[in-house]
């Protein structure tokens, strides 16, 4: 029996007002400057067969046909495209 998942994963960023970090007081502070919105696409594949199961994600799939930066905080860009793969495997006896 093989079970089988695809999907997406959207979200829309939207910033009117840029925070800073303050390691000193573990806060974040506005800095008055304002941040671009933007969005997130993560594509997924999960399948299982028994005991046996494997995931296969793309995160941020609409930065490989961006160019644009786009910014978590000011100065701190948000991360770049990546694959992440797992594998499980439940052996018994």
């Amino acid at each position: 029996r093989m079970l089988v998942q695809l999907g997406a994963d959207y979200r829309y960023i939207e910033f009117d007002q840029g925070l800073v970090f303050n390691p000193i007081n573990a806060s974040f502070y506005p800095t008055g400057e304002s941040l671009a919105p933007y969005e997130l696409l993560d594509v997924f594949l999960n399948f299982k067969i028994s005991t046996f199961s494997v995931f296969v994600k793309q995160e941020n799939f609409l930065d490989l046909f961006s160019t644009n930066i786009n910014y978590l905080l000011p100065g701190q860009p948000d991360y770049n495209t990546r694959l992440r793969v797992g594998i499980r495997w439940f052996l018994l006896d």
